[in-house]
């Protein structure tokens, strides 16, 4: 069988030239072969969602981004040691999508997730938890809405 060729520098290609939905779907499809051929416990399929949460982020969609992070670091953390780097770094890139949310109904929807990924991580920074629980607090004063 011929060697594949790695996709993923011809969708970040893509996503330069600003067709982020071409990449999003190749991504896609990557991902969705890596569960078909490797499972949903693969540490490629992870990466193919964290790939995507890349993409959504470098697009602006940072909900779409937030989402993404939080299966990745949920998934991550159901087969990774709490204080993997890889698990920590889902995290932190989770917590920045999030904050980048201006519509307060939609960052309310995701904030409980993340927040509940942030605890289960100790030896993460505590301040990413402060703050997402004090914006979470913000967000239950304020009004839905941008």
């Amino acid at each position: 069988m011929p060697q594949q060729q790695d996709p993923r520098p011809y969708i970040y290609a893509l996503a330069r030239e600003g067709r982020f939905t071409d990449a999003a779907l190749l991504a896609q499809a990557w991902e969705t072969h890596t569960l078909q051929t490797l499972g949903i416990d693969s540490p490629h399929a992870t990466q193919w969602i964290e790939i995507r949460a890349d993409l959504a982020k470098q697009e602006g969609n940072y909900v779409l981004a937030t989402q993404l992070w939080i299966s990745a670091g949920r998934t991550r953390l159901a087969h990774q040691s709490p204080d993997a780097p890889e698990v920590l770094t889902t995290a932190q890139s989770t917590h920045y999508c999030w904050t980048q949310i201006t519509d307060t109904s939609k960052a309310r929807e995701c904030g409980p997730e993340l927040v509940a990924l942030l605890r289960a991580l100790p030896s993460l920074d505590r301040r990413h938890l402060s703050v997402a629980q004090q914006r979470m607090e913000h967000l239950h004063n304020t009004p839905t809405g941008r």
